[in-house]
């Protein structure tokens, strides 16, 4: 229901930066930096750990001790007091208090070369360069984050992307655009339920048949779903149909791209149960997929609802089956859809798709061998 669905997308935004947004520990590099450790003459990590601390400032010392002993034990405020000229920094000596915006794989290989015990060095002992975020919120310390990252050495898009959209309180599309492809890879009704690698790759020590079901990159997703969120329209093929929701019911918007993806799984079962031989549940795929779901909303607006967008809740898999009737028809095996994924094959299935589906030329009266550029 559009109530339910409303409820989880408002969890999604809710608890979107719980636990943090670390991106897998690369055991190469991990176990790279602790073979430093054992090894070199002079261990020592010259650049700064860099640290987010959530912040509550202080300006009378005094009342730190009364405090810091009635704050629940979840608590994981750091206090940041003022006493004279001397300026303290509290941080609760517990598991996951800062938040690690950089160097968490040198925070890896020290804990790992600890617990082995190999090596000269005495890490009870061993000092670390850190830099303290202080007054910064998390918004900030994100931002901070990909400046590094993306300039400084590759990170995966996907990464920084989650990051970005886990702790941004400004940039709305992008917030939404990241909560509605978690909803296709989380939510129980959802065709793509698991398939979605939402770090850009799969975690390690998964099975090689797990491993094929993570077929999706969340990365370029949320770049194909970002044009539906823009206040202004595109120039190009995808449309913010769902900006309007951002304001009011959006568990419409969420029911009508999950009846959507059912409708296509039901017609291209053949392909979508055998992912293995097909390209069906590719990035490539999906990504088209998307294109042709903002096309057919566009034309159901425009020709079906008569321009009131809350008749979208009335569209069932069903109804969105017929619409799509031909769809069964596309060849989406991998001999068709060779080579890379790039913008170039997306716009090809799309236009194999649109050649396959009649809904879109019959509706906007034009002719059977009409291009994607003219529909």
């Amino acid at each position: 229901g559009e109530e339910e669905l409303a409820a989880y997308y408002d969890s999604m935004i809710k608890d979107r930066h719980k636990g943090g947004g670390q991106r897998f520990e690369e055991r190469e590099r991990v176990q790279k930096i602790k073979k430093f450790l054992q090894e070199n003459d002079l261990p020592v990590f010259t650049n700064s750990i860099i640290v987010h601390c959530d912040l509550y400032p202080y300006q009378d010392s005094g009342k730190i001790v009364e405090e810091m002993s009635s704050v629940n034990k979840e608590n994981r405020l750091s206090f940041f007091v003022k006493d004279n000229d001397r300026n303290t920094l509290y941080v609760p000596y517990k598991d996951k208090s800062m938040l690690v915006v950089d160097g968490q794989h040198r925070i890896a290989g020290l804990r790992e070369y600890k617990i082995e015990g190999k090596g000269p060095l005495n890490l009870d002992h061993y000092d670390l360069v850190v830099t303290f975020l202080l007054g910064y919120t998390r918004d900030d310390a994100a931002q901070i984050f990909f400046t590094i990252n993306g300039t400084q050495k590759p990170v995966n898009t996907s990464i920084i992307t989650k990051i970005e959209a886990m702790y941004t309180n400004t940039n709305k599309e992008l917030m939404n655009a990241y909560a509605f492809i978690k909803i296709l890879n989380e939510h129980k009704s959802s065709p793509l339920l698991g398939r979605i690698k939402m770090l850009g790759k799969a975690p390690e020590g998964l099975t090689f048949e797990e491993k094929q079901a993570l077929s999706v990159t969340q990365g370029l997703l949320v770049q194909i779903m970002l044009p539906l969120f823009r206040q202004k329209p595109s120039v190009g093929l995808v449309q913010p149909i769902f900006y309007c929701y951002t304001q009011g019911d959006i568990g419409v918007a969420i029911k009508f791209m999950l009846t959507y993806f059912n409708a296509v799984r039901q017609l291209t079962s053949e392909y979508w149960e055998n992912p293995q031989d097909s390209v069906i549940l590719k990035s490539v795929c999906i990504s088209a997929l998307l294109r042709i779901m903002n096309m057919l909303y566009v034309c159901c607006f425009s020709l079906i609802w008569n321009k009131a967008p809350e008749l979208a809740r009335d569209e069932t898999i069903a109804t969105i089956r017929e619409k799509l009737s031909g769809l069964e028809n596309v060849d989406f095996s991998k001999e068709k859809f060779s080579g890379a994924s790039s913008a170039a094959t997306v716009t090809k299935v799309t236009d194999e798709i649109l050649s396959k589906v009649p809904f879109f030329a019959q509706s906007l009266v034009l002719g059977e061998n009409c291009s994607a550029a003219e529909i």
